[in-house]
């Protein structure tokens, strides 16, 4: 029997959304030493999935509807590692501020006749400080637009996942509990992220991005206030992943029970610690 691979089991069962639901559906298969308690818990979810299409086809519709290809979670994830020292860039922001003040203030002084052109020199220096910061933030800032595709695939999911109604369906609501029970709602957290990833984006045209960062230093100040969230969702996002990536991994174990009405689950024999 051929468990992954080409004309495989896996690939009889894979209907995932997501690549790492395919690489978790493939872990469960190939595990040589099952866990009873986590099979039985798997078993009782799969159960009522098999019987809720609309659920299961509702969370694909999702996914089509905002993209065409497969969620990548590991966009997602890897914000959260970029290295960024939200205390130094708290500090680039202010001092950049105060200078972008400055400036202003000294432009429109010698614009009305008050003073010499000191401006230029606090502007060339505005520019300076910003053209070194761009190359501590730059990895940050990639990251942020990468982010932002995903998660309008994601955002998708956790507004339906956290509103569903899973009164009925008790094995379903605990491994959907990471969505319907956060405060504040996932949806929330991350529509806050996506403003702050279009405020990034702005920038990315060159004539745009010249007069925002001339203006202010609009980089840094987007870059401080995505550290600022990256605090909150790194200790929710995480989750969140891990939670959608083993009910991806159950909805295609749930489509095909649901294929196969006759199919019968194993039954375990916890004594035993085998499964029958």
């Amino acid at each position: 029997l051929d468990l992954s691979g080409a004309r495989s089991l896996h690939h009889l069962l894979d209907t995932c959304t997501s690549q790492e639901g395919r690489r978790l559906l493939a872990a469960w298969l190939t595990q040589s030493i099952p866990c009873l308690e986590e099979t039985a818990a798997r078993q009782a979810v799969v159960g009522e999935l098999a019987g809720m299409p609309h659920f299961r086809d509702h969370l694909r519709l999702n996914l089509h509807l905002a993209a065409k290809d497969l969620l990548q979670s590991e966009y997602l994830l890897k914000w959260l590692s970029v290295p960024l020292d939200a205390r130094r860039l708290g500090w680039l922001a202010l001092g950049l501020s105060l200078l972008a003040a400055l400036n202003i203030c000294l432009f429109i002084l010698h614009s009305l006749g008050q003073i010499p052109a000191y401006w230029g020199y606090t502007l060339a220096l505005y520019a300076i400080i910003t053209i070194f910061s761009t190359g501590y933030i730059q990895e940050f800032i990639h990251s942020l637009l990468a982010l932002e595709r995903e998660l309008d695939k994601f955002s998708a999911l956790l507004r339906y996942l956290q509103g569903y109604p899973y009164g009925s369906h008790p094995h379903l609501a605990q491994a959907c509990a990471a969505f319907h029970t956060a405060q504040p709602p996932p949806s929330a957290q991350v529509r806050r992220v996506k403003l702050v990833t279009a405020l990034v984006g702005l920038s990315s045209n060159f004539a745009l991005g010249m007069i925002l960062n001339l203006a202010l230093p609009w980089n840094v100040l987007c870059a401080l206030a995505a550290s600022r969230l990256r605090q909150k969702a790194a200790a929710v996002l995480p989750g969140w992943i891990e939670a959608w990536q083993r009910l991806d991994a159950l909805c295609a174990l749930g489509d095909f029970a649901a294929l196969h009405p006759q199919y019968t689950f194993a039954e375990l024999d916890p004594q035993a610690g085998a499964v029958l």
